[in-house]
């Protein structure tokens, strides 16, 4: 029996996810939900279908359930033939700096693209 008091009519449907922070030493992730609902939390390796603790940028599947303010995944599998989502995304970042547009003052005013280390120089200096 698990720990904790959890009512059955926070029981949903299967909910498809991506983990946003993961630590297997402490058996701990937390997973964005493609309902844009509330993060779910993954606390307790019992709850793993599968050998692997899942990693950060892993598109998982999972059965939701309330556990008082909290969303808690439950029978947590990952979806075979997906693609690592971390790996995909790096791979496909711009190879050009990062650049912000700064709005002194509002919208109102014309804005100026300043790159992001000359911000952080303004910062310092």
């Amino acid at each position: 029996m698990r720990k904790g008091n959890r009512a059955s009519a926070g029981r949903d449907c299967e909910v498809i996810g991506v983990v946003l922070w993961s630590d297997s030493l402490r058996q701990k992730a937390v997973i964005w939900c493609e309902d844009n609902g509330a993060l779910a939390y993954l606390r307790d390796r019992g709850d793993v279908d599968g050998a692997r603790w899942p990693e950060s940028g892993d598109i998982v599947a999972f059965e939701p359930e309330t556990d008082g303010e909290l969303r808690i995944a439950r029978q947590v599998q990952q979806m075979p033939g997906h693609c690592d989502l971390r790996t995909r995304l790096a791979t496909n970042a711009p190879a050009r700096p990062v650049r912000l547009t700064v709005v002194p003052g509002g919208a109102a005013q014309p804005s100026q693209d300043v790159p992001l280390r000359d911000l952080r120089e303004r910062a310092v200096g």
